[in-house]
């Protein structure tokens, strides 16, 4: 990574008139940027970027980085050598972490990737299993990730309590189910029984909303195939 540099800026103090510098070297780059937005018309890629900054997630990769990342486009299926490689260099940079770095491959592969974080890893390993916070080893959470991955395929083969689950939408159909079952994001404890009936409808109306996708495609390509019938017979 670069190394950071010192941005000064000159203030006036209210008290006096003398004029004082200070050192403000909180992503320098970047404030550096903004600042050069005063007065000028804002797109909400400004808005985004003031929002992002302000709320100190601004991570700034790198060219080479990016190449990393980029890499991962066109996998078919799980490399774990090269997926490492692409996370280690992600979580070098302090403003990610293995949430972050997790969304980023889920956006360029979701076939391949998907997000981890808190609701969808309890949800995953059915509560026995929390996701910690304090983990700061990169080959643990690395490691995490992979194992979250590999439980994420079996569910997508074998089902989630008799459902099936396309392995690109698991990370949110997990989330969902998670909060729907109004689970605090800290709470450690198996489903409560009072609430096994929300879950259950969770997972109904995720099975009924997939039954009438399938039932509408149908329904187009039958229709697609009688004016191919037409067509022919015209």
């Amino acid at each position: 990574m670069k190394r950071k540099t010192k941005v000064k800026y000159k203030i006036t103090s209210l008290v006096s008139n003398n004029i004082n510098e200070i050192d403000f070297n909180y992503l320098p780059v970047v404030t550096l940027g903004l600042d050069n937005l005063q007065h000028t018309n804002f797109t909400m890629e400004d808005i985004r970027k003031i929002t992002l900054w302000k709320l100190g997630r601004y991570p700034i990769l790198d060219e080479e980085c990016l190449n990393e990342l980029n890499s991962l486009i066109y996998h078919k299926k799980l490399d774990k050598i090269r997926t490492k490689e692409v996370l280690e260099k992600l979580l070098e940079n302090n403003f990610v972490g293995i949430s972050m770095a997790s969304a980023y491959l889920r956006f360029i592969n979701p076939q391949v990737y998907q997000i981890i974080d808190r609701r969808a890893y309890r949800a995953a390993f059915d509560y026995k299993k929390c996701l910690s916070t304090t983990i700061k080893d990169n080959q643990k959470l690395i490691k995490i990730y992979l194992d979250y991955l590999k439980r994420l395929k079996q569910i997508s083969i074998f089902g989630y309590h008799c459902l099936k689950v396309k392995f690109e939408d698991l990370d949110r159909f997990l989330y969902d189910l998670d909060k729907t079952a109004e689970f605090n994001i800290d709470d450690k404890k198996p489903y409560p029984k009072s609430k096994k009936f929300i879950w259950k409808n969770q997972i109904t109306k995720y099975n009924g909303l997939h039954a009438n996708k399938k039932k509408m495609n149908c329904a187009k390509q039958k229709a697609a195939n009688k004016n191919t019938q037409k067509k022919k017979i015209k």
